[in-house]
């Protein structure tokens, strides 16, 4: 019998919060990916423009399968990436803000590395950081993240002390065994990789 490898499958989870404005532009960065996502989830945190109808009106003609989700009240920032994480229902998670735009490769070099390796469970990238009309303003966000960075720190003290890497940077696997969430951010170097 022939070893069949399956494509993993991946969720965006995309919180949004008056985002009309940026929205569309990542959405069709997310569209235009070499690896189509199996879903993309949106859960909206009581917008008061009109994020909802735009995406929902974008939804209408495009190849994603857009799901969108409004809160009935504010849950903030955290609350409301936690609720959309838990409606994911794929093998990965990325990780996606509103107002950002992904290179057409990011989730094909992400999966390509999950499926190397079984137990990996969170990767992440750089990043180009850039003005409102998408001008490169930093070519890497590690080096603005990383130039305070003490040379007595190692890059995992760092990381557990910083807001770092952003999740915009980040995937994870879905199952991630119980006892992998609790362990302390140091052991990230037998379970995290760098792409």
């Amino acid at each position: 019998m022939e070893n069949v490898k399956t494509r993993l499958t991946y969720s965006v989870a995309m919180a949004s919060y008056n985002g009309s404005k940026y929205i569309i532009q990542q959405l069709e960065s997310i569209e235009n990916q070499t690896v189509t996502p199996d879903e993309v989830i949106i859960c909206d945190d009581c917008s008061t423009d009109n994020t909802v109808e735009v995406v929902s009106n974008y939804s209408k003609n495009s190849q994603l399968n857009i799901v969108i989700v409004q809160n009935h009240t504010n849950l903030g920032f955290r609350k409301n990436y936690e609720k959309c994480i838990n409606l994911c229902s794929s093998d990965i998670i990325f990780y996606c803000d509103q107002d950002d735009v992904w290179i057409n490769t990011k989730a094909e070099k992400f999966l390509m590395e999950f499926s190397k390796d079984n137990n990996l469970v969170y990767a992440f990238s750089n990043a180009f950081v850039t003005d409102s009309e998408l001008n490169i303003v930093l070519k890497s966000e590690w080096q603005n993240n990383w130039l305070n960075l003490d040379s007595r720190q190692t890059f995992f003290d760092y990381v557990q002390t910083r807001n770092f890497p952003l999740g915009f940077q980040s995937a994870f696997r879905k199952k991630i065994p119980t006892c992998i969430r609790c362990v302390k951010t140091k052991c990230l170097s037998q379970i995290a990789l760098c792409i």
